[in-house]
């Protein structure tokens, strides 16, 4: 979806945002993006999930204001990959 411009927020454990970074940029976006992280226990069967309506501001922000910190341009998108060099004939 947001390789289409629809803002999204991914609600994730806090010890996966280095796989959540991986999975974005397997993407070929930006290995940046807007999450709200938790400790584990609220994954667990069972768990109260009532911290994530007392965060739902984050949950906001991060579809309305985000911007990625690693992105460049007026469009916010930068290449991954640049080369420069002289032409060949």
């Amino acid at each position: 979806m947001e390789a289409q411009g629809i803002p999204t927020v991914t609600l994730t454990r806090a010890d996966f945002v280095g796989v959540m970074k991986n999975a974005v940029a397997g993407l070929g976006l930006v290995p940046d993006a807007a999450m709200v992280t938790f400790p584990i226990e609220l994954f667990l069967p069972g768990s109260d999930i009532a911290p994530v309506e007392k965060r739902k501001g984050e949950f906001y922000d991060g579809l309305t204001r985000w911007t990625s910190e690693l992105a460049g341009g007026a469009t916010g998108a930068r290449p991954l990959l640049s080369v420069e060099g002289e032409t060949c004939t």
